[in-house]
């Protein structure tokens, strides 16, 4: 940290404000003028300044409940699971007890704190405590470490950041459109292919269930008596979660007791099986599988094992295909869950031609899509590297080295430039004053 910053706690820059929540029953609380915000309201909020939430309350339960009105610009900040939500008021407003908000004095800037906060998320995440949900008390949450640097370089390493985040964001924006347009040539390509115009081949219509040595599916463990244990050694158990478009993701693994597998016998994998999942958000995924484990598989994931005059890898091309699930999807049936029966994947209609054609059209389909997954590969590790990016930014932001010396030099040559021990000197009398108002 550089000499003319100072090293203070939150607590120091500004008023700590719990929020609180009127009751319930009283509608008279309710419906009014005054933005009463939840950490919910933040859930996938993106913007920095906030001025309403799901709900309002009036004057009455302002008066009549632990919430406090806190004036624009006030820093919120979620204290509770999820901790470390951030906003700024935009207005006056009201939180519930979800935040711990900080009121800064005049010689801090909101902004800034607001970057602060983000940066430091890790921090107070770090000093929460709690058995049922985690919670970072107002005390912890004063105690936090705050880097105080002049006032006119905290507005400026404010719009360093901004304008940083600007440009990341148009490079994640590109980034992402460009992996939309991938999607849409590998779509084109494998509707190409099964309607037989990438290798001039006559496709017929046919079941699948022509094809299939075995069509079954998985059973809850739960249902069977078996719980999961933390041995890798035992039964490897895949659910919809790991099953993904064309590949099984085993980033999170689950095992159970090879028992499981004298009780589900018929639904044990063998390599080149497809599996497919056949309830909820997931439904349609397909992937080969292709471990040497030993495997089983729970109620929402379909086995497909095929005779050998289909190739498992032109069948789960087509089943990852927009073409397919166009044709699957009308089967499902809406209940609690979306779901596909047995009996619906057996009549999934598949292009089919010779074996040898179909080897042919896999062919075809992978010389184009590799050049695709190649730009996907380097697409998606520029978006994971865009995120480290902006920790990075912030680090820097607030190790006092995101600025250059020319514009800190011009920081020091604004008319309220002064080092932040005088800040802090001129806080603490900002903080007397209010105490003797």
């Amino acid at each position: 940290m550089r000499k003319d910053w100072a090293e203070i706690e939150l607590g120091e820059a500004g008023k700590i404000v719990s929020g609180g929540t009127p009751k319930t029953k009283v509608p008279e609380y309710w419906g009014g003028e005054i933005a009463w915000i939840t950490p919910a309201d933040l859930s996938g909020y993106s913007s920095k300044y906030i001025s309403k939430g799901r709900k309002s309350i009036t004057s009455l339960g302002l008066e009549n409940s632990s919430a406090r009105l806190m004036p624009k610009n006030s820093v919120l900040f979620s204290s509770r699971a999820p901790i470390g939500y951030v906003a700024i008021a935009n207005n006056d407003l009201a939180t519930n007890q979800g935040f711990k908000s900080l009121v800064p004095y005049p010689a801090v800037n909101s902004n800034y704190v607001y970057w602060y906060l983000k940066y430091a998320k890790q921090i107070a995440v770090e000093n929460a405590s709690g058995t049922t949900f985690k919670e970072i008390s107002a005390t912890a949450f004063s105690k936090l470490p705050f880097k105080l640097a002049p006032i006119p370089e905290q507005r400026a390493i404010v719009a360093k950041i901004e304008q940083l985040f600007s440009e990341l964001d148009n490079g994640i924006a590109n980034l992402t459109a460009a992996k939309d347009k991938l999607e849409i040539y590998r779509q084109a390509v494998l509707k190409k292919a099964f309607e037989g115009g990438l290798t001039d081949t006559k496709i017929t219509k046919r079941s699948l269930s022509d094809f299939v040595a075995l069509v079954t599916k998985g059973s809850s463990p739960k249902w069977q008596g078996f719980s999961y244990i933390n041995d890798s050694s035992q039964l490897l158990f895949i659910t919809s979660e790991n099953v993904r478009e064309g590949y099984i993701d085993l980033e999170k693994k689950k095992y159970l007791p090879l028992g499981f597998n004298e009780v589900q016998k018929r639904s044990m994998l063998k390599k080149g099986d497809i599996l497919f999942n056949i309830v909820g958000a997931s439904i349609g995924r397909a992937a080969i599988y292709n471990l040497e484990a030993i495997c089983n598989v729970n109620q929402a994931v379909a086995i497909i094992r095929l005779r050998e005059d289909l190739s498992n890898v032109y069948l789960n091309y087509y089943l990852n295909s927009e073409m397919a699930k166009h044709e699957y999807l009308k089967k499902r049936v809406d209940v609690a869950r979306a779901n596909l029966s047995l009996k619906d994947v057996n009549g999934i209609k598949i292009p089919y031609c010779s074996y040898e054609k179909q080897l042919l059209i896999t062919e075809e389909i992978e010389s184009r899509l590799s050049h695709c997954d190649n730009i996907l590969s380097n697409i998606e590790e520029g978006l994971e590297k865009s995120e480290a990016l902006r920790q990075s930014i912030l680090k820097q932001a607030f190790e006092g080295k995101l600025l250059s010396e020319t514009e800190l030099e011009a920081c020091r040559n604004e008319p309220d430039w002064e080092p932040a021990e005088k800040l802090l000197k001129r806080i603490k009398n900002t903080k007397i004053e209010l105490k003797e108002a």
